[in-house]
C-alpha cells in the first residue's frame, strides 16, 4: 500500500491543556531552540575538530546546556515533569498517543483558525538514529 489512502487520526485530551500551553510559550520555545543549537554545536565541533582546542568550547557549551535543561525542567508544574518526555526519551503515553493520532490538542477550539481545505495534518517522518 502506498499510504495515499491512509486514514489519519486526531485526539482531544483536555488534561493536556497546561502542558500544551507551556510547550507553546515563548520562554519554553526559546529555551528549546537554545538547547537544540547547543546540542548541534557540541556534536559538530566534536566531529569536525577532534583536537584539544575543541574541548574548551564543548566544556562551556555543556555547562550552558545543563543550565538550559534545568530551566526547562523547572517550567513544568507537574512533579513528574513532561507528559510527553522523560529525559531524552518519549514517554509510554506519548508513544501510544502517536500510534493513533497524528495531531492532538487539549480543546477542539484550538483548531478553529485552520481552514480544512488548506491544511492537511499528516504524520511527521521520524528519523532513525542511523539516518541523522
Amino acid at each position: 500500500s502506498s499510504g495515499i489512502n491512509a486514514e489519519y487520526g486526531g485526539a482531544i485530551i483536555r488534561e493536556l491543556e497546561n502542558e500544551i500551553d507551556l510547550l507553546n510559550s515563548e520562554k519554553y520555545q526559546k529555551n528549546m531552540h537554545v538547547l537544540k543549537e547547543l546540542n548541534y554545536l557540541i556534536r559538530e565541533v566534536q566531529r569536525l575538530l577532534p583536537d584539544p582546542t575543541a574541548v574548551k568550547y564543548t566544556e562551556q557549551w555543556c555547562i550552558e546546556r545543563k543550565q538550559v535543561r534545568t530551566e526547562l525542567r523547572t517550567l513544568h508544574v507537574s512533579p513528574f515533569c513532561s507528559t510527553f518526555r522523560t529525559h531524552l526519551m518519549p514517554t509510554l503515553f506519548y508513544r501510544r498517543l502517536s500510534r493513533f493520532a497524528e495531531i492532538y490538542t487539549s480543546n477542539l477550539a484550538n483548531l478553529v483558525n485552520y481552514n480544512p481545505s488548506h491544511f492537511r495534518f499528516t504524520p511527521v517522518r521520524q528519523d532513525l538514529p542511523h539516518e541523522m
